[in-house]
């Protein structure tokens, strides 16, 4: 169920995965000033301050087997544990499981990637 067509998000990504379906499934944990966005459902089923994002068909093999991504050609990149994010997307109820999360994602902007050197800290 949409709540929103358009809602930005920031936190650290705990996590990314691909489903069966072509979507790559990463989960963050909110920076505090956007925990509001999940609920209830999202703290029992993922964990305190929790959100899933889904980039659809971005898996690199099985998104050729999903007829509906035939067409998508997403080039998203898809986070790693410990990056710092900011991302956009449709926020959305899951009609199953009840959390929020955005699905689909239609931006993501890395501010902080985990494989880069940490910059020295100014003296």
């Amino acid at each position: 169920m949409i709540r929103s067509d358009c809602v930005t998000v920031r936190g650290i990504v705990t996590d990314a995965r691909y489903a069966l379906d072509g979507d790559a499934i990463v989960y963050v944990r909110l920076d505090p000033e956007y925990a509001h966005f999940a609920n209830q459902s999202n703290y029992e089923e993922l964990g305190r301050d929790m959100m899933e994002l889904e980039i659809v068909c971005r898996h690199p093999v099985f998104r050729f087997f999903v007829s509906r991504c035939w067409t998508c050609g997403n080039k998203m990149r898809v986070p790693r544990a410990g990056d710092h994010i900011e991302a956009d997307g449709v926020y959305v109820q899951d009609t199953r499981h009840r959390h929020m999360e955005l699905h689909p994602v239609t931006r993501i902007a890395l501010l902080q990637d985990v494989r880069a050197p940490s910059a020295p800290a100014p003296e």
